[in-house]
């Protein structure tokens, strides 16, 4: 079972951390996980495969006529494995999901304009967050800082 940090564990990571932000799980049936994520802005498809070669990142071309996710259906856990995940958004690329970044796991999200990164899976369960988890989250705000990408900043606590 998941543990779930602690309120002064979280207000520490917190503090040292400049864009990550920890959000608990509402938990219940919401097939959801605690996350230490941030917020990367761009504009447009341009702005995304700009943003993406500065992650050194490629996004997936859904090959023409593959198999794709539709909206309102419902798949079997193999059906599921064997489609394509378009980005809503930017529907020709996929949704790029568990991956790495720098060489350090995380996943990844793409809505119209930003990109989710959960700093997530250090220790190969990414449905809980970790100390390890939050020195990712560290060394991917160094690697932004490094390359010239600027997180949005998060919500007041």
């Amino acid at each position: 079972m998941s543990r779930s940090p602690s309120a002064r564990t979280v207000a520490r990571w917190h503090a040292a951390l400049r864009y990550f932000r920890f959000v608990r799980a509402v938990g219940g049936h919401a097939n959801d996980y605690d996350s230490l994520s941030c917020r990367l802005p761009f504009a447009g498809e341009p702005g995304l495969l700009a943003l993406c070669a500065k992650l050194d990142f490629t996004l997936t071309v859904i090959p023409e006529g593959a198999p794709r996710e539709e909206l309102g259906r419902s798949y079997s856990w193999p059906e599921w494995n064997r489609i394509w995940h378009p980005i809503r958004a930017y529907p020709r690329y996929a949704l790029p999901g568990f991956t790495r970044l720098f060489g350090l796991p995380a996943f990844l999200h793409v809505d119209a304009a930003t990109v989710l990164v959960d700093a997530c899976g250090a220790t190969g369960n990414s449905w809980e967050v970790t100390q390890a988890d939050f020195r990712h989250a560290a060394r991917l705000e160094g690697e932004f800082a490094r390359r010239g990408i600027a997180p949005l900043a998060p919500a007041p606590a």
